[in-house]
């Protein structure tokens, strides 16, 4: 009786840290979609301001053909130009949204144009996004790091 006990508690001890219980994510997941909505929001009514207050203050957003843009005084600079000179027309599909504890990420496809305050021609674009969010003190998200690339093909 005593080997099988001696064999039966480090089996049990085993099973019992090893225990397939997932943490309830489901209110960050809900959060984090209505996040994404207030994103496309925000870009399609013009409001950088709006913009600005989804993005951590040590952010970093990576985008074809130019360096990382590091830290909120940086992206303000980087994006000022795009909210002045142009109007949004933005579609944000979420495909994948994913909650590890105080981070998540999501992948999405932006689709829409970009149209010149000028008047001048529009610009269509479709992009893939892979956003890593951050939870905050107040227990919000905002954006933490950003990789995004165009859809379209590559030119030969």
């Amino acid at each position: 009786m005593k080997k099988l006990i001696f064999l039966l508690v480090p089996f049990l001890v085993f099973f019992a840290c090893t225990s397939n219980d997932k943490p309830d994510v489901g209110d960050d997941l809900e959060a984090l979609t209505s996040y994404s909505k207030e994103v496309e929001k925000v870009w399609n009514e013009g409001d950088f301001e709006g913009f600005m207050a989804l993005i951590d203050d040590e952010a970093i957003f990576k985008g074809p053909g130019v360096s990382s843009v590091v830290g909120i005084e940086a992206l303000r600079d980087f994006y000022y130009g795009f909210f002045n000179t142009l109007r949004f027309n933005v579609e944000i599909a979420s495909g994948e949204i994913f909650v590890f504890g105080d981070y998540a990420y999501s992948m999405e496809i932006w689709k829409g144009s970009m149209n010149p305050k000028d008047g001048s021609t529009p610009i269509l674009f479709e992009n893939t996004d892979m956003s890593i969010y951050k939870r905050q003190a107040d227990n919000t998200w905002k954006i933490w790091r950003a990789m995004y690339n165009s859809n379209a093909p590559a030119i030969e």
